[in-house]
């Protein structure tokens, strides 16, 4: 059973499919759903995520199939443009890998290159901390750690404090080290990172371009992870930039 899908704007219209970041929901993408009305917006929860059922345990290959058949279903041609930050950037491009003919393009941002097992030990060791600090208090530290902007912070403590559970991120770990890029599609792919974000996610965002075929990298000044609330007007003007064909915003430094 899948989750309810926020759907918005025009069928017909340039289709855009929003994938959230772990332990999140649909909800992060608000910013850019209301930046978008002219466009037909689809914004999944994601399995064991935000409305979806606990069951199944998350996997990317149980994700990206349920993406490809919002896609088929909802859109008339049965081909979007799909965006995913974090977790939802491995799903993209899990779709990317699987069924291709369902992407128009990808952008991906903060994304996995698969984890390795030094880091994928150390996510392991690191889910039993929810059960030491409680969801609350892991919740506050992400908004402080991610700069959340107070006006988004309510939808985010939210999605963690219900989505964060110690199975959930066991999986999502698990789901990361087995992940396979798409070596051999050819879709357009887009891959940004922030200035800000990690060195592991920095150094993935680089592998993603140099792995992907065709695929152009940007990294975007003074911003990190959760960057699509810290600069909703930046984010959404690079979505419609990419997904028409337009030049890209100015500002942004290639990889």
């Amino acid at each position: 059973m899948q989750a309810p899908v926020w759907e918005s704007g025009p069928r017909g219209a340039t289709p855009l499919v929003f994938l959230h970041a772990g332990g999140l929901s649909g909800r992060m993408w608000r910013p850019q759903v209301e930046r978008l009305g002219d466009c037909h917006c689809l914004v999944p929860d994601l399995p064991e995520q935000g409305q979806s059922p606990a069951s199944p345990p998350f996997s990317l290959e149980e994700a990206a199939r349920q993406v490809a058949t919002l896609i088929r279903e909802r859109v008339p041609e049965g081909r979007a443009h799909v965006v995913g930050l974090s977790l939802g950037g491995a799903v993209a491009l899990e779709v990317l890998r699987t069924e291709p003919e369902r992407l128009r393009s990808v952008f991906v941002t903060g994304t996995s290159a698969r984890l390795g097992r030094v880091l994928g030990m150390i996510s392991l060791a690191s889910a039993s901390l929810t059960r030491v600090l409680g969801p609350e208090r892991l919740a506050e530290l992400s908004l402080r750690q991610f700069a959340i902007p107070p006006e988004y912070q309510d939808i985010v403590r939210e999605d963690l404090v219900r989505g964060c559970e110690e199975p959930f991120l066991r999986h999502v770990t698990q789901a990361l080290m087995a992940q396979r890029l798409p070596t051999r599609a050819t879709v357009p792919t887009l891959v940004a990172v922030g200035e800000r974000e990690t060195l592991p996610a920095r150094r993935a965002a680089r592998t993603l371009v140099a792995t992907l075929t065709g695929a152009r990298g940007v990294q975007v000044p003074s911003l990190g992870h959760v960057w699509n609330l810290q600069a909703p007007d930046l984010f959404t003007a690079l979505v419609r930039a990419w997904s028409t064909g337009a030049p890209l915003p100015e500002g942004l430094t290639s990889l």
